[in-house]
């Protein structure tokens, strides 16, 4: 019966794969709709499973306890238990702390992206909250079932000479440089900042909507600030102006404050915000001289922005 159920077990997942990898390619419109129903099949079962955890593990707790005989015994079982729970913390914690440091996740992650002034670009991928934020406010439920979900990663671009140093330092295995110098705002001969949202994906391809302020009129706004900084603290000021006009509010996200008044704050401090549509694609002038894994038929999935 046991090798009779594994046999079951095996033949429904390689089906599964089968069937998703052929709704997947062959049913391109429908496959969103099909993975939620076969989803609430999942979900019932998975429910079903997570119903019986609780009384079945207090069961075994009790009728293990009371065929134990004396108050030792269950002192010993208990000390071997604590043992156990926390040598395996342990173990799993130092494994992630040494492939972490061995594989670098993350480090040196980089995306194509696009702004109005340099045009396609490369993007280090750096961890943000709001990435993570705007994705769930912008989620889209259908009761319990995830109906759409929108990708959004931060990108960011520092100056060549940075990424001349970045590259260095990921050369040298992640190693900072001995010696390191941080540009204060006297050294910044010119540029801009550009920063800003890139919404791509709809009928219009890609539209960047943002900043771009120029180490000159940041000296003029705020002297010894560079524009980055001054982009930035500038989000933080309208954070606390809607605070104080909002004391009840309560813990929000920065997502569900009323952008409007944040950008009536911020304005003075942005130099000039503009909008841009563009005709550009992650999949533009690929692939090169090599052939590459893309998929032609939604230039903006995620695997075509990812650089590898």
């Amino acid at each position: 019966m046991s090798n009779r159920f594994t046999q079951y077990i095996l033949i429904a997942m390689v089906l599964g794969i089968v069937m998703g990898t052929l709704v997947f390619n062959y049913l391109p419109d429908t496959r969103a709709d099909i993975a939620a129903d076969v989803n609430l099949v999942a979900m019932l079962f998975l429910r079903l499973i997570k119903m019986i955890i609780a009384p079945l593990v207090f069961a075994t707790l009790v009728g293990g306890i009371a065929h134990m005989g004396s108050g030792a015994k269950l002192g010993r079982i208990f000390a071997k238990t604590m043992g156990w729970f926390v040598s395996a913390s342990f173990v799993s914690l130092l494994l992630g702390l040494v492939m972490v440091n061995l594989l670098q996740p993350g480090a040196n992650t980089r995306v194509r992206s696009w702004c109005p002034t340099p045009g396609a670009q490369y993007g280090f991928l750096v961890t943000h909250n709001e990435s993570i934020s705007i994705a769930d406010y912008f989620t889209v439920r259908d009761g319990g079932n995830v109906i759409y979900r929108p990708t959004c990663h931060y990108a960011y671009h520092p100056a060549n000479d940075a990424v001349l140093s970045l590259h260095e330092m990921f050369g040298a295995t992640g190693k900072m440089q001995p010696k390191w110098h941080i540009l204060d705002e006297n050294e910044i001969e010119d540029g801009i900042d550009e920063l800003g949202v890139l919404l791509y994906g709809h009928k219009k391809n890609a539209y960047w909507y943002g900043s771009q302020l120029s180490i000159d009129e940041t000296r003029d706004v705020a002297p010894y600030q560079n524009a980055t900084g001054l982009q930035v603290t500038s989000a933080v000021l309208a954070g606390m102006v809607w605070a104080l006009e909002n004391p009840n509010a309560g813990i929000v996200e920065a997502d569900e404050m009323d952008y409007r008044r944040c950008l009536e704050v911020q304005m003075p401090y942005l130099g000039p915000v503009i909008g841009a549509y563009t005709d550009w694609t992650p999949l533009a002038g690929r692939p090169g001289l090599f052939p590459e894994e893309i998929d032609k038929r939604d230039p903006w999935q995620f695997k075509n922005v990812l650089v590898r």
